[in-house]
């Protein structure tokens, strides 16, 4: 018999009775008496002479060496998985060798501080008192907050109403509304209201129209101003551009300017391209670095104006 590779599972009758027994069994149950065929292991041989009689194995095929030679080097050579992981580890290797040598000789992470337990019990002890000393003095206080202004527009326009107009009790004069149009680019406006006198109003409806109530209403003989605040809600059908031909047909009749301003979280543009160049966006953001500006300009950290000023500056950051 030639050179041959033998595959199949094996079976070694130990006697020659057995042998017999085995031959003259079905085909499915041959095997070693008592053994279960298909737990049986394969048997892989490789011989110029199969020590096995073809007789004792079954479900075996003889296949020649060189032929199963042949198809093991065609399965390999079409198995892309070795050749790509090899090139795989030669750049993984290449990568970690680079990331070496990017690595300044000597670096190292500097000794974590020991900790101090007596100092920490100390620093605890000290530490709650400390914090209730700190609390007394009202620092965390927010008077807007206390009254409930909240998110409200109504509430807020009523808050910003008072603090634009020039002859309340909060003593800044036109100084907040001048810094205002200043930072929105109305230099014109700004000028008329550091000068002459003006007057707010909330819940305006110029020319008796109940259905367009304007937030805050700025009017002087020498200028007229507009502003719309939106907290949560956006705008409603044609709203702005109601508000818009209002001032400007109220401002033509005395001939004056007139602008008007869309007061957003955000300070967004109007929904409609064709008002967009003439409403003025602005943002509470805005509003609280004008006073928090106003403030530290105007020296007032250590007064009751500037802590008023300052509270309703962190008060209207929180409006989103």
């Amino acid at each position: 018999m030639g050179e041959c590779l033998v595959l199949g599972w094996q079976d070694y009758p130990r006697s020659t009775e057995q042998a017999t027994e085995n031959e003259s069994r079905p085909a499915t149950n041959r095997g070693r008496i008592g053994d279960n065929i298909r737990d049986r292991p394969l048997a892989f041989s490789a011989s110029s002479v199969c020590p096995i009689h073809p007789k004792h194995l079954h479900r075996s095929s003889m296949v020649p060496i060189t032929q199963t030679q042949q198809f093991f080097t065609g399965w390999q050579a079409a198995q892309p998985f070795e050749s790509e992981n090899d090139a795989h580890v030669a750049r993984m290797e290449a990568f970690f060798d680079a990331w070496k040598r990017s690595v300044p000789a000597g670096a190292s992470s500097n000794p974590a501080e020991a900790f101090h337990c007596q100092q920490f019990a100390e620093f605890s002890a000290a530490f709650s008192p400390a914090c209730q000393d700190y609390r007394r003095t009202g620092v965390r206080a927010n008077a807007w907050r206390a009254a409930g202004v909240g998110k409200d527009e109504m509430r807020n326009s009523a808050v910003l109403r008072w603090l634009l107009d020039g002859f309340e009790d909060h003593g800044q004069g036109a100084a907040i509304l001048v810094a205002i149009l200043r930072q929105l680019k109305r230099t014109d406006l700004a000028e008329l209201a550091s000068v002459h006198p003006y007057w707010t109003r909330v819940e305006a409806c110029p020319f008796g129209e109940q259905e367009s109530r304007i937030d805050i209403e700025i009017e002087s003989p020498r200028f007229l101003i507009f502003i719309e605040v939106k907290v949560r809600a956006t705008e409603t059908g044609n709203q702005l551009e109601r508000y818009l031909d209002l001032a400007a047909a109220k401002a033509a009749a005395e001939q004056k300017p007139s602008a008007l301003i869309f007061l957003t979280p955000t300070g967004r543009h109007a929904v409609s391209e064709k008002l967009r160049e003439k409403i003025i966006p602005f943002s509470w953001k805005q509003l609280a670095r004008i006073l928090d500006e106003h403030v530290r300009k105007e020296g007032l950290s250590n007064t009751t104006a500037g802590t008023l000023l300052l509270q309703y500056a962190e008060h209207v950051r929180t409006l989103r």
